[in-house]
């Protein structure tokens, strides 16, 4: 009897323990890498906005689990072949401002403000669908900015289109507690237009390619004559010295043989006036006429005989001394 006792009280110690370790174990939950979470009681059916939880394993209680959302940003695409396709939408489809139907092409990232007040309140207001909406506000805000814009613009106007649609995220995302990353338009597809739009839309870009070609090519003949002007700058330039140079040359020879000139009769000058003053020679005709047999006395020819008289006025002068 008392063997019977002990084994149905082992048996409750047992169902016991496996309850109470079940229990436990469902009283923990889990939070990955890249999530935040707030707690959500069951047993009241009430979300705790005290305090935002980051990644790990925690013993939140019984009835009790964390709402998970990611802390990485978070991309939707549009058209476009995506590497997770549970994120990506079917192209969207706009209305130019001249009329023409439009598919888009583009991708946004987004990332949830990372405070308990922000995220209680994206919860409330949109559960954990928050995703699905995010879609629908970024198709119209991208319908509304394609609306604004003519055909033409699509291909002349693309960074200041991704500029205003990203603007235009930024402003109806701010209610949902979410901050915009980045916009791109990847593609845009011209859905009904005739033949004829799209040889002039192609006419259009080719004239724009040729113009920046040909203002291109302005540039670079602007440059290369730039170059050739400066190159015979420097070629007159140089020029220019040596002639400078030449000139200054031929002057400074010139001069000098003019300044050797100049000392030589002024040598003469001062040797024939003291000869005279020393010879007592009273006319210039009287000088003329020493310098005469001077040189006839000098002269070294053996045979050399001359048939005139001295001068008259040597004859009187030597008459006279």
């Amino acid at each position: 009897m008392e063997g019977s006792h002990v084994a149905i009280a082992c048996s409750i110690f047992c169902v016991i323990f496996i309850t109470s370790c079940a229990l436990l174990g469902s009283s923990f939950d889990t939070l990955e890498p890249t999530q935040m979470g707030i707690v959500f009681d069951h047993n009241v059916q009430h979300l705790d906005e005290t305090e935002l939880w980051t990644n790990g394993r925690y013993l939140v209680g019984l009835g009790r689990e964390f709402i998970g959302f990611p802390t990485t940003w978070q991309t939707l695409r549009f058209g476009s072949t995506s590497f997770d396709p549970s994120t990506s939408n079917a192209q969207v489809v706009c209305r130019s401002h001249d009329g023409l139907s439009i598919g888009v092409e583009f991708s946004f990232q987004y990332s949830l403000n990372k405070n308990i007040s922000d995220l209680w309140r994206l919860y409330m207001d949109l559960g954990t669908s928050y995703s699905r909406v995010f879609s629908l506000v970024a198709q119209q805000a991208v319908q509304d900015v394609f609306s604004d814009y003519y055909t033409l613009d699509f291909f002349e106007k693309r960074v200041e289109m991704e500029t205003a649609i990203k603007n235009l995220f930024a402003d109806r995302f701010k209610r949902f507690y979410v901050t915009i990353q980045t916009v791109e338009l990847m593609r845009v597809n011209i859905e009904d237009t005739s033949p004829t739009l799209v040889d002039a839309v192609e006419a259009t870009q080719i004239a724009i390619q040729d113009v920046y070609q040909a203002t291109a090519e302005q540039a670079v003949a602007q440059v290369n004559a730039d170059a050739l002007v400066g190159v015979a700058a420097e070629v007159a330039q140089v020029q220019l010295l040596n002639a400078n140079a030449t000139a200054i040359s031929y002057i400074a020879a010139v001069q000098a043989s003019a300044d050797a000139l100049l000392y030589r009769i002024d040598r003469q000058a001062t040797a024939l006036l003291h000869l005279r003053e020393s010879l007592g020679l009273n006319t210039s005709v009287e000088v003329l006429a020493y310098n005469w047999l001077t040189a006839m006395q000098e002269n070294t020819v053996p045979d050399l005989l001359f048939g005139f008289d001295y001068p008259a006025v040597l004859r009187s002068v030597f008459t006279q001394s």
